[in-house]
């Protein structure tokens, strides 16, 4: 992954590097270069080919495992057996930068972070990826340092920010389930702008400020016409992020479930390839049955993991050290599963996360309608800015609401904020601001910390991410997405040999267009209902765990009572009169409760090497 912290000055020695191994990442080998201008730790990269790389003037450094497709060459992954120049897809970047600066929105796939320093002078430039799936967060200390990391508490502890958590953001978080970009959980941290290049010039007059520009904005413009070409183009996109993927290849791991998504690139992987597909259920039910059956069709070796029902809790510190505070770790699934499962073993794990956000308007209010038990096409709301109070994802169902449980005055600014970047992105998306300013930037998605667990835990490849299915979401108006009418368009020839299986959450089949699903669909729903009543209802027959079952567990009664103990004043500066003395079972959905449990414990819990937690001291 190639986490890194940057500081305007140079910290004692250890300090920085001990903060970066706190992230139980692979690997866990550090790097410092220091000079005059200030001093770059940063972890190694696990993804072959782009370890950093250093000559005698510059220091390149690429985050993350994105796709090099450099102009007049054929595209590059980072997987073992690729080929590239002796020193790797670096080297290769490196040069290509020299010769002219790269078209970012073409030439790296996938989520991305590329540092330029300059030794000599202390120049930085830093580009972010058009999306910001790999976020980057700046403070500035109270010394006037600079601090830029890749991991948010961490940037707070180097900038002497971790004490000040901020209240707005903390409300938006247990309101929304995210927090409003730029902001983050702390005062004074914020996160850098997706698709943009900042360049720092040490000991210029706008030292320690970070000059911007936009190298992609998902502006409405050129917008696709007609579905048969959008489909091409998106399937096009598809093969051409799974083909050099995996052309230097024997095997590779897929995460495979019920769903469509995972199933469209099961499809779609080589034959010539040894591969292997998990599943990860709390026991056998109707969705792992659902995803071996396509598993055993494709000729994919299944494997089967299940979750005991502390487990979560039992994750919690780890994943909160993995993705930070402010990212809800109950979505690092995976997390554990890379030993246990020996996911770091493969050179390329793949996923089919952001599919539904991309291509299917996931983020977009709808309007579901039903006649005679039967789920007829959905049509998408075009709302104004009336709607940008609350995410997709809100706990509840008006600012109102949230009144109840939260401080006025901070419900208020809560609110002014998303408004406020309501606002920014309708000057982009005119006819779209109520999906967009969901999703832009990515890292404000609910459920980001799975992309940002995953790809520090092994080599995480996740294939909507690609460049230019990104471009093309953001060139398809909605009509297109609703109904998956894009999406089934696209990818039914990954999905032909998989007709007859039903999607595991709501009966639909995949290979089918929403209209034939008029007629198809109830069918295993109703053969799903009888079979309930002749044999009992499935605990959980869905991909996810139980979450009022995981509160109950003996493990998070003690963990909650002993944050609440310790840290219970934060929660006292956020709520109302009528809900402080109240324990968060009584009030609280389930979620909520472990979203609060993961703040409490970063308090006391940002630990590196067992010491103490607070400002990062010599």
């Amino acid at each position: 992954m190639s986490d890194f912290i940057y500081t305007s000055s140079v910290a004692p020695d250890g300090m920085v590097e001990t903060l970066l191994r706190c992230i139980p990442t692979t690997p866990t080998a550090t790097r410092t270069c220091r000079g005059g201008w200030g001093q770059l730790t940063l972890l190694e990269n696990h993804y072959p080919g782009f370890a950093p790389y250093e000559d005698e003037k510059h220091l390149l450094l690429v985050t993350g495992g994105p796709l090099l497709r450099l102009p007049g060459k054929a595209t590059l992954a980072p997987v073992e057996g690729t080929t590239a120049d002796d020193d790797g897809l670096s080297a290769m970047l490196l040069k290509r930068w020299l010769e002219g600066e790269p078209d970012w929105g073409q030439e790296l796939s996938g989520p991305f972070i590329v540092l330029l320093l300059e030794k000599a002078t202390g120049r930085l430039t830093l580009v972010t990826d058009p999306m910001s799936m790999a976020p980057v967060y700046q403070a500035e200390s109270a010394h006037g340092d600079l601090v830029i990391g890749t991991h948010p508490d961490l940037v707070a502890l180097q900038a002497g920010r971790f004490k000040s958590p901020d209240p707005v953001s903390m409300v938006d978080l247990l309101v929304n389930r995210t927090i409003c970009y730029p902001h983050t959980l702390y005062e004074g941290v914020r996160e850098l702008a997706p698709g943009s290049r900042f360049r720092l010039q040490p000991g210029h007059e706008t030292q320690n400020r970070l000059e911007q520009s936009h190298y992609w904005l998902p502006e409405e413009q050129q917008m696709e016409q007609r579905l048969a070409d959008a489909a091409l183009r998106l399937r096009e996109a598809f093969t051409g992020y799974i083909n050099p993927l995996c052309q230097p290849l024997e095997k590779a791991a897929l995460f495979i479930s019920g769903g469509e998504d995972s199933r469209a690139i099961a499809g779609a992987l080589p034959q010539k390839l040894e591969r292997h597909g998990f599943v990860f259920v709390d026991q056998p039910n109707r969705e792992s049955a659902i995803a071996m059956a396509v598993a055993r069709k494709l000729g994919i070796t299944p494997h089967l993991a299940g979750r005991t029902p502390d487990r979560y809790v039992r994750n919690l510190p780890g994943c909160t050290r993995l993705v930070g505070a402010q990212h809800d770790f109950v979505h690092v699934h995976a997390f554990g599963y890379e030993q246990e499962c020996g996911l770091r073993d493969f050179p390329a794990v793949m996923g089919g996360l952001y599919a539904d956000i991309f291509l299917k308007a996931l983020n977009v209010p709808k309007r579901r309608f039903q006649r005679f038990g039967v789920a007829l096409p959905e049509r998408g709301i075009v709302t104004g800015r009336q709607a940008a109070g609350l995410s997709i994802d809100s706990w509840y169902g008006s600012l109102e609401q949230a009144r109840k449980f939260f401080k006025g005055e901070l419900v208020d600014e809560m609110h002014a904020r998303r408004l406020a970047h309501y606002d920014r992105v309708v000057q982009m998306r005119p006819c779209s601001a109520a999906e967009w300013a969901q999703t832009w930037p990515l890292s404000q998605v609910n459920g980001n910390g799975d992309l940002t667990g995953n790809r520090r835990l092994f080599r995480s490849f996740e294939v909507f991410t690609d460049v230019e299915i990104v471009k093309l979401s953001a060139r398809v108006p909605l009509w297109m997405k609703l109904n998956r009418r894009l999406f089934q368009a696209a990818m039914k020839p990954f999905l032909r040999k998989t007709w007859y299986l039903p999607h595991a959450g709501n009966g639909h089949f995949p290979y089918f267009s929403v209209h034939a699903n008029l007629l198809l669909r109830p069918l295993p729903i109703l053969y799903w209902k009888l079979k309930e009543r002749i044999t009992g209802t499935e605990p959980n027959p869905g991909p996810w765990p139980v979450y009022d079952a995981v509160v109950t567990q003996e493990a998070m009664t003690r963990l909650e009572q002993q944050l609440l103990t310790q840290q219970g004043d934060l929660l006292q500066r956020i709520t109302t009169r009528e809900v402080t003395n109240r324990h968060p079972a009584r009030w609280m959905t389930p979620l909520q409760r472990l979203q609060l449990a993961e703040v409490l414990w970063s308090r006391d819990g940002m630990r590196c090497n067992d010491g103490p937690t607070g400002e990062p001291t010599p």
